[in-house]
């Protein structure tokens, strides 16, 4: 089994772009576990649709993707995960308006891979409207650093001394949804890309597509503002009221861990539901 290391070694040694779009899609296939940070609110979402939903690329939180490639993007959808098992509070803090509520899915690589292979069509959540896949896939995001020409992954570099053509690969419409600025890397991110079959002029802002797989070894972290009874609580509070939402059995699997960061994270500012200091549970100005 090769070591972490060597395969730094293989990534930083790619010569040829196509080597390193080989190389990203088949890590991303390769990792034990896939991490989706995001709130209460959003799991019961999933719960109760069954259903996992991707963002179009023009719509995603690094502006610049979507606008440096020359092929056409209408198409093309995106779900994204995290590779590292270390928490994030970056990752924490983006996709959780409110820490009380933040949570950590962890999904394992056969219920990803299952729910790759079994996915054909997906909806719009607005219109219902169903949508042929054209292609979906798993890939790493490499981290392009523009001022000197080198992209990392998982804290490689790859440098235009092994890759002459490096400093055109934001110009590659092969990297669409594979490649961000270096200021992103700290999410060692993988995604679900999703590419649909149709030629509309108007295309979903969003679609969902059917993940019942993915819940099979489902573990959730909680946040680091969140009691793991907390959670339980709320999500059995959930599940009487909507019987019909996938269920989740905490008992039997032991499914949800308190972070590691649990008292001992100080938050220096009000989220943005909070009117004033006094109604917000995560609000500490401690210096």
């Amino acid at each position: 089994m090769a070591t972490i290391d060597n395969i730094r070694n293989e990534f930083k040694n790619l010569t040829t772009l196509k080597e390193i779009k080989e190389f990203l899609i088949d890590r991303a296939e390769r990792h034990s576990y896939y991490y989706h940070y995001t709130s209460i609110d959003a799991l019961k979402s999933m719960l109760q649709s069954k259903t996992l939903r991707l963002s179009h690329i023009t719509k995603l939180n690094d502006l610049t993707e979507g606008f440096n490639h020359n092929n056409d993007l209408k198409n093309l959808y995106v779900g994204s995960f995290s590779f590292s098992s270390h928490e994030s509070v970056a990752l924490w803090s983006i996709y959780n308006s409110s820490l009380n509520k933040a949570i950590r899915i962890k999904f394992t690589k056969a219920s990803i891979l299952k729910t790759i292979k079994n996915t054909v069509c997906c909806h719009d959540p607005e219109t219902r409207e169903k949508y042929k896949i054209k292609n979906i896939k798993l890939v790493d995001i490499t981290y392009f650093n523009d001022k000197t020409n080198s992209i990392r992954w998982n804290r490689s570099l790859l440098t235009t001394n092994k890759c002459s053509n490096l400093k055109h690969i934001c110009e590659d419409g092969d990297f669409t949804g594979a490649i961000k600025n270096i200021a992103w890397e700290y999410e060692t991110e993988v995604r679900i890309l999703v590419e649909l079959d149709i030629t509309s002029t108007n295309p979903p802002q969003k679609i969902d597509i059917d993940v019942m797989p993915l819940w099979k070894s489902a573990k959730i972290l909680s946040g680091p503002c969140l009691e793991k009874e907390e959670f339980i609580n709320d999500m059995n509070s959930f599940f009487e009221d909507n019987p019909n939402a996938i269920k989740l059995d905490f008992q039997k699997y032991n499914t949800v861990d308190n972070s590691f960061l649990l008292n001992k994270l100080v938050l220096k500012t009000k989220c943005e539901h909070c009117n004033k200091k006094e109604d917000c549970d995560t609000y500490n100005n401690k210096s």
